[in-house]
C-alpha cells in the first residue's frame, strides 16, 4: 500500500513539473519576458511598413544602437566601449528607466489610472 502511494505521488509531481515546463512563449529573461519593440522603434526601423521588425529590421536597429552607445560613451574614441565606459553606459541606462519625466508618455498613461484609483478609497 505504501509503495502505490509512493508511486501516485511521484506520478503527481512528475506531472506538475512537465505541466510547468509546457508554458507558451519564451521564458522571461531576467527583466521579465519581452515584448514588441516600442511604436516609435517600430515606426523608425519597419522599412517594408508591415507593423512589426523584420530581422534584417531588427539588425538596423541594433546597429544604430550600437553607434549610438559609441558615440555617447566611446570616451576615448577608440571605437570600443572599454569595460570602465561600458559600466558608465549601464549606470546612466539605469538611472534613465528609474526617471520619469512630467509629461513622458509613461506617466501620462498613469494618470488615467491614478485618477480611478482616487474614488476608490
Amino acid at each position: 500500500m505504501k509503495t502505490k502511494l509512493a508511486m501516485l505521488t511521484m506520478a503527481a509531481l512528475f506531472g506538475v513539473g512537465v505541466s510547468a515546463m509546457a508554458q507558451d512563449g519564451p521564458p522571461p529573461g531576467p527583466r521579465g519576458p519581452k515584448g514588441p519593440p516600442p511604436p516609435e522603434v517600430i515606426k523608425k526601423f519597419d522599412k517594408d511598413g508591415d507593423g512589426k521588425l523584420s530581422e534584417e529590421e531588427r539588425a538596423a536597429m541594433k546597429e544604430a544602437r550600437h553607434k549610438e552607445n559609441l558615440a555617447k560613451y566611446d570616451t576615448d574614441k577608440d571605437g570600443k566601449l572599454s569595460d570602465a565606459e561600458r559600466e558608465a553606459m549601464r549606470a546612466a541606462k539605469k538611472k534613465d528607466r528609474k526617471k520619469v519625466k512630467a509629461g513622458s508618455p509613461e506617466l501620462e498613461a498613469l494618470v488615467p489610472y491614478l485618477a480611478g484609483l482616487k474614488g476608490n478609497r
